[in-house]
C-alpha cells in the first residue's frame, strides 16, 4: 500500500497504524512537498497515470490532488490494411515502435495512428481559500471536486478567516479551469440544505452538482474526434473502381481546419471547395448508405473545430 501525504506527517499516520496488530502487506510512505507543486508517476497502477499535488491555503497543511491518465494514440486498422501491414505488427505499432515489413518498407507509428485522444483528468481540492493556481491545477478536468462550505455571500469574511471557500468561489474556479463537471462537497454542518443554492450556482457554472454522500460517477474516456472514423467511412464509400466516384487524397475544411489522416483521405463536395464534384445520389446504393451514416459525424467535427479555433 502506497500512502502519499504532506511532508512531516508520517509520524501521525504511523500512530494511527499502531492500532493494527499486523498488516498482511507492506505500507510505503511517500512525502510530498508543502512549498511547491509536485508531479509523480503511479506505475504500480498504470504506467500512463500521473499524479500531481498542490499546496493549499488552510489553517493546517493540506494538499490538493490531480490524476491524469494519458492515452495511447488511436490505432487506425483501416489504414493498416491499406498499407498491407500484417496483423501481427499492429500491436507493436500501437505501442509506439516502428516495424520493417518483408518487402523492406519501414512503417512508423504515425502512419497508422491518430493523436487525437484526450487524457482523462480528475482533480480533488478541499480545505483551502480560493486562489488562481487552483484553476490552473484543475485545468481541463473531466471531474473537479471542490469544497463549498456555504452558499451565503455574507459568510465570505468568515471563510477567509477559517481558510475555506464559498460554493460561488468553487464555481468560479471550475469555470476558469474549463472543467467539464464540478462536484461540491465539504458543506458546513450549519448548512443542512446546500442544494437550495443550485439554481444560483448554475448561473456561474452550469454543470455544477451539489453532491450528497454516496454519489458515484464513471469518468468515461473522452470521445475521439469523429473526423478520422467518418473519413474512413467516406473513403470506403467513394473509392470504387467502377467509375462512379473518384476522390483526391485529402480532407479539407475551408476556412477552419485541414487534417491529414495517415496520408490518405478524401474530399467530399459540400464539405470541401475542391475535389470530387459528384453527388450522393450518383453513388452506388452501398456508398450512399455509408455517406449518410458519417455526414453527421463530419458536421459535428466542423462545429467543434470552429469552437476550438475561436477559443
Amino acid at each position: 500500500l502506497d500512502i502519499y501525504l504532506p511532508e512531516g506527517k508520517v509520524g501521525v499516520v504511523k500512530g494511527l497504524l499502531s492500532i493494527c496488530d499486523r498488516l498482511p502487506y507492506q505500507v510505503r510512505f511517500n512525502e510530498l512537498p508543502l512549498d511547491r507543486e509536485c508531479s509523480f508517476g503511479l506505475p504500480q497502477i498504470d504506467p500512463l497515470l500521473e499524479a500531481r499535488s498542490l499546496p493549499l491555503r488552510h489553517s493546517t497543511h493540506c494538499l490538493g490532488y490531480s490524476l491524469t491518465l494519458t492515452r495511447r494514440q488511436e490505432f487506425q486498422p483501416e489504414r493498416a490494411k491499406e498499407l498491407g501491414i500484417p496483423v501481427k505488427f499492429w500491436r507493436v505499432l500501437h505501442s509506439g515502435e516502428a516495424v520493417t515489413l518483408e518487402d523492406g518498407r519501414v512503417i512508423t507509428p504515425d502512419m497508422v495512428t491518430v493523436a487525437n485522444r484526450r487524457p482523462i483528468k480528475f482533480t480533488y481540492v478541499t480545505d483551502t481559500l480560493p486562489f488562481k493556481a487552483i484553476s490552473e491545477f484543475a485545468k481541463g478536468s473531466q471531474l473537479f471536486i471542490c469544497e463549498g462550505m456555504y452558499g451565503e455571500l455574507d459568510k465570505k469574511q468568515d471563510m477567509n478567516q477559517k481558510g475555506h471557500m464559498l460554493m460561488q468561489d468553487a464555481c468560479k474556479l471550475a469555470k476558469d479551469a474549463g472543467a467539464e463537471q464540478l462536484w461540491l462537497t465539504h458543506y458546513s454542518p450549519a448548512c443542512p440544505a446546500p442544494w437550495v443554492y443550485a439554481d444560483e450556482l448554475k448561473k456561474i457554472f452550469p454543470n455544477v452538482v451539489v453532491t450528497k454522500d454516496g454519489r458515484k460517477i464513471e469518468i468515461r474516456r473522452p470521445q475521439s474526434s469523429p473526423l478520422p472514423r467518418a473519413a474512413t467511412l467516406l473513403r470506403s464509400a467513394v473509392k470504387k473502381e467502377d467509375g462512379h466516384a473518384k476522390c483526391s487524397s485529402s480532407i479539407y475544411r475551408k476556412n477552419y481546419i485541414s487534417l491529414c489522416l495517415a496520408k490518405h483521405s478524401l474530399q467530399y463536395t459540400g464539405l470541401s471547395s475542391r475535389g470530387w464534384k459528384g453527388t450522393v445520389s450518383s453513388l452506388p446504393q452501398e456508398a450512399q448508405t455509408m455517406v449518410n451514416i458519417c455526414l453527421s459525424d463530419l458536421l459535428l467535427c466542423l462545429r467543434a473545430s470552429r469552437q476550438a479555433l475561436q477559443r
